[in-house]
């Protein structure tokens, strides 16, 4: 039987996490310094998905909106983004790996490849964009072996 409680135990790090996400996006925004942890975002919103969260799910939908909306993109860009990548691209590589792992950091790298694609066509600010993005994708993925 399912649990209908509104507030779970296990939210609050989730809200947390998401909630630091919004205030790092602001602080290294004001200081020329593009650190997204998009990858972070992309990889709860699978996880809500794939649990039935819609509280998590909509936490991340407005996180994407946040970063999109601070970092000057098109609002929804990265929710869009985030579902054609669950819904046509994740069931054809469920089969590379085995480990969860390495299965959710080449979800992110596939993320970020999308999200480099649409900043690219774009965004005006083409200062070493590739570099910024393989630095996001390198902190994302330390993150997530760290604490995810």
């Amino acid at each position: 039987m399912r649990n209908y409680n509104i507030i779970k135990e296990d939210k609050f790090p989730y809200f947390t996490v998401l909630a630091s996400i919004w205030f790092l996006n602001i602080l290294f925004n004001s200081h020329f310094t593009n650190i997204f942890l998009a990858g972070i975002v992309f990889i709860f919103f699978i996880q809500s998905v794939k649990r039935g969260d819609y509280y998590l799910l909509l936490g991340s939908f407005l996180t994407f909106c946040f970063i999109e909306v601070v970092h000057g993109l098109i609002v929804f860009s990265l929710s869009l983004i985030s579902v054609i990548i669950y819904v046509l691209i994740i069931p054809q590589l469920k089969h590379i790996f085995n480990s969860k792992i390495f299965s959710q950091i080449l979800y992110m790298f596939t993320f970020y490849i999308s999200f480099f694609t649409v900043t690219y066509l774009v965004s005006d600010k083409i200062d070493n964009i590739y570099a910024v993005f393989f630095i996001n994708f390198i902190i994302d993925t330390v993150f997530m072996g760290f604490f995810l």
